[in-house]
């Protein structure tokens, strides 16, 4: 009876512990389940972390004012492509594919880089899915040959952020497995074109290892890539043998106290086994609270004080993932870097709740990289784990040595890296914000941030009764430098002027940058208005000391408007709009200087708008704004007596304000961006004119004067080709006049638009020669047709021996370098007679002809030069 009563106890104690056995095998394997989906989402934070950095990134390139002016005139810029898509120049950027979109979607330039090639021939995954990402826009993900690429996308403003975009910069970096296991520290594998169709998250492998994915869609919406996460599922078996050797336990007790007897079986095994069965039958899983009562020493009592201790440890695992979990949900929020650091320390007390923490971190101003931080060296009962990118430590001390010390090591890293990449998106975020208020290049305040601290100004001085004063500075001739050195001469010259003046403002005032040459400044705490004068002047003073580039040496000066607060504006929009109007009135009154607000620049600034409104009106035919046309002026050739050509002139009336002279039209055309229409109408409207005449049987050629905007254009010489065709006159019948400085600008690109005029026929003159500034090189080196006498020289031409020398000088060159010379001008038959005798080719003045919309008459007249009266011609 004992044998079978031992044996019922055996196979009782058998079946308890395969109980046991499997309830604590399926905790362990939901705990493992738990910890998968939660290194999932690891990875994916980092995925976003790196998503996050690209899209800072591709921010930066498309606020650049060079990326702008490339975007809207790639052809004129190509320096940008040579200096900014070099495999040198993209060496750095640690992305795998770069381009930039027109606003029509039309690819402008890309470059792909992978296996140490930088290559302009894109991926054929990534040309597919430009017309996609072109409706689609922002953050997204392709599938490559080479892995799968992150891809973000900007559109394309200046640094100020304002108008209209000019298209889009697309920024790319391959997603990379093992940067992936090294941030994570995990087990990570990617699968592309992953097959559709559900999946269960988390998997057991048969050698006992979990693996967990989660599914990123790409460009098209489709799911193409899978994240795999491996977990070597240690804990599981680990919980699967103690069940066994509790198991093994139970049946050896079995055995050796089987034989003494049922009662004492009774007294010291049963009852305590069915105690056991009723905690383990009551035991929730999901609250690990309970304990059992263990009071003996026994066998079955040391059982119960392992089960109770497995529970603790359970238990204080379910705290470390909670606390964990909510330092997740912390650094999600965009919480503060203190914050973060107090839920990551609380995460790591959760876990080790008898050990000392300590966790130091940094986040470093924007522009600067963290100093690495003195690492704790480790010894048997302290761990220092580096945070990573050198930001810090966590450092972990037990009062006794840990009996799990690898697995403390994972885990501390695990929260180190938590706590890296944190930090990481702290100082990204920081980064973003400086970017979004300060100039790239200076590093000053740009106009959104200066319009807040101008707010600031203001407040302080209503609270204090003192005044403000917004100064604008615009640098003199700047363009000309930035033209004549280049975009990166000029960006140094900036830089230096932006020291200047902050070395000479007050740590009380503050400096910003509109943007191009334009600088603001405001001086705070003014007891008099005459202070920003002094200021001012004290300011022109300094900037006006040489600047060294390279070997070359410069002078700039400067045109500054003055606002004052409250007498001027009392907010910060309409100071700096009246300090722009005072700067524009220094610049009229000759630059260099400084000028206060007065009511009447206000004035002048509404006429030149109403006028810029009138004659937009006029190009697009509006009756109300008047009537544009054409006179022309006829020229004589000396040789001929005969007017073979006329100069095309604009002219405009007004109904209210009458005739508009040519200096009042072009200013502000040229400030207005009006230049170009108006250019093309004068030039179809001259050829046309032309054509007419030729049709009538005057085979007259017909000149008209060409801006440096209108010139600049890459495509000017098929516009000429376009209005000669159009009015269908012959090229040779069409002379554009252009200046010296015009043709000094860009040799490169002037010498190229001119000889395609040359080879259409066209004929080109140098306008008011002798004028300007330049080298005589160039006459022989462009093909040019004819150079204008300007007519301050022909005015003096009979008075001053000076100006006839210079006439004489100019006739001259013309001659020996087979050029034709035309005076401008002549009013009096003793100048006419002068130009003959020196060699003058052509000749146009009052003393001809008037300029006129009809000046047919003057070409069927033959003019008697030497007494310049004309005859009653054929």
């Amino acid at each position: 009876m004992v044998l079978i009563t031992a044996a019922l106890l055996l196979a009782f104690l058998v079946l308890l512990g395969a109980l046991l056995s499997a309830v604590i095998a399926r905790w362990f394997d939901t705990y493992e389940r738990d910890r998968a989906r939660l290194n999932t989402e690891r990875v994916l934070l980092a995925v976003r972390a790196e998503q996050n950095a690209l899209d800072a990134l591709s921010f930066d390139w498309g606020s650049w004012d060079d990326a702008y002016a490339y975007v809207r005139a790639p052809a004129r810029h190509r320096e940008f492509e040579t200096e900014n898509f070099s495999a040198s120049a993209l060496a750095g950027l640690h992305v795998n594919f770069i381009a930039y979109l027109g606003a029509d979607g039309r690819l402008l330039v890309g470059r792909w880089i992978h296996g140490g090639l930088t290559t302009p021939a894109l991926p054929d995954a990534v040309r597919r899915a430009l017309p996609t990402l072109q409706r689609r826009g922002g953050a997204t993900l392709i599938v490559t040959p080479a892995g799968a690429l992150l891809l973000a996308q900007q559109p394309v403003y200046t640094s100020e952020g304002g108008g209209r975009a000019a298209g889009r910069v697309l920024i790319g970096r391959l997603i990379d497995p093992r940067a992936l296991q090294h941030t994570t520290r995990l087990n990570v594998s990617l699968v592309l074109n992953a097959p559709a169709g559900a999946h269960p998250p988390v998997i057991r492998q048969p050698d006992g290892s979990l693996l967990s994915r989660a599914t990123l869609t790409d460009v098209y919406g489709q799911p193409s890539v899978e994240v795999h996460v491996r977990l070597s599922g240690d804990v599981h078996e680990q919980g699967v043998m103690a069940a066994r050797w509790t198991l093994a336990g139970l049946s050896v007790l079995a055995l050796i106290f089987g034989g003494l007897g049922l009662a004492y079986l009774e007294r010291t095994l049963f009852a305590p086994l069915s105690r056991y069965r009723r905690f383990v039958d009551d035991l929730d899983f999901q609250d690990t609270r309970a304990r059992l009562n263990v009071g003996g020493h026994d066998e079955l009592s040391a059982l119960g004080a392992a089960l109770n201790a497995l529970l603790d440890r359970l238990a204080g695992e379910r705290r470390a993932d909670a606390a964990r979990q909510l330092a997740l949900e912390v650094i999600a929020n965009g919480a503060p870097p203190q914050r973060i650091a107090d839920a990551v320390a609380a995460a790591a007390r959760a876990r080790w709740p008898d050990a000392q923490v300590t966790l130091t971190g940094e986040t470093p101003p924007p522009g600067q990289r963290p100093h690495p931080p003195a690492v704790i060296p480790d010894d048997e009962r302290t761990l220092s784990v580096p945070v990573p990118g050198g930001r810090g430590a966590l450092t972990i001390r037990w009062p006794t040595t840990p009996t799990r010390p690898e697995q403390a090591r994972d885990a501390a890293a695990d929260l180190a890296g938590l706590y890296g990449l944190a930090l990481e998106r702290v100082t990204l975020q920081t980064q973003l914000t400086h970017q979004a208020t300060h100039d790239p290049l200076t590093g000053l305040p740009n106009r959104r941030h200066l319009l807040t601290l101008i707010e600031g100004a203001l407040a302080r001085a209503d609270r204090e009764g003192t005044g403000v004063a917004v100064l604008l500075l615009d640098l003199d001739r700047f363009k000309r430098l930035n033209d004549t050195l280049g975009h990166a001469a000029g960006d140094a010259f900036l830089r230096v002027i932006a020291e200047r003046l902050r070395g000479v403002v007050r740590s009380s005032d503050h400096i910003a940058r509109l943007g191009g040459d334009e600088f603001v400044i405001v001086l705070e705490g003014l007891s008099a208005p005459d202070q920003a004068s002094v200021f001012t002047s004290r300011l022109l003073d300094v900037l006006r000391a040489p600047i060294t580039l390279g070997e070359q040496q410069f002078v700039t000066t400067a045109s500054v408007g003055i606002s004052l607060f409250p007498q001027d504006a009392r907010t910060p929009e309409e100071l700096l709009r009246t300090a722009d109007l005072a700067m524009y009135t220094a610049k009229h009154d000759g630059k260099n200087g400084h000028a206060a607000y007065a009511p009447s620049a206000h004035d002048a600034a509404l006429h030149r708008l109403r006028l810029e409104s009138a004659l937009r009106a006029a190009l697009q035919g509006d009756p109300d704004a008047g009537t544009l046309h054409l006179a022309y002026q006829p020229q004589v050739d000396f040789r001929t007596g005969r007017a073979t050509a006329a100069e095309a002139l604009l002219r405009w009336t007004h109904p209210t304000l009458g005739a508009v002279s040519p200096a009042a039209i072009i200013p502000v055309a040229e400030d207005s961006g009006l230049i170009l229409p108006l250019g093309q109408w004068v030039l179809t409207h001259a050829t046309q004119q032309a054509a007419a005449w030729h049709a009538s049987g005057l085979p007259v050629r017909v000149a008209v004067n060409v801006s440096a905007r209108q010139f600049a254009q890459a495509d000017f010489p098929e516009v000429v080709q376009t209005a000669l065709h159009g009015a269908g006159l012959p090229a040779s019948a069409l002379e554009l006049e252009v200046t010296e400085s015009l043709l000094m600008r860009d040799m490169a690109a002037t010498s190229a638009h001119l000889r395609d005029l040359a080879a259409l026929g066209v004929r080109v003159a140098v306008d008011d020669f002798g004028t300007g500034y330049s080298s005589l090189s160039y006459l022989h080196q462009l093909p040019i047709h004819a150079l204008k006498v300007d007519q301050s020289f022909v005015r003096d031409l009979a008075r001053t021996p000076q100006a006839r020398g210079i006439v004489d000088t100019v006739i001259t060159l013309a001659r020996r370098l087979g050029l034709e010379s035309v005076a401008e001008g002549v009013e009096t038959p003793e100048q006419a007679a002068l130009l003959r005798d020196l060699g003058a080719t052509f000749a146009q003045g009052y003393l001809f002809a008037r300029p006129t919309p009809h000046p047919e008459t003057a070409f069927r007249t033959a003019f008697e030069l030497h007494t310049a009266e004309p005859t009653a011609g054929p």
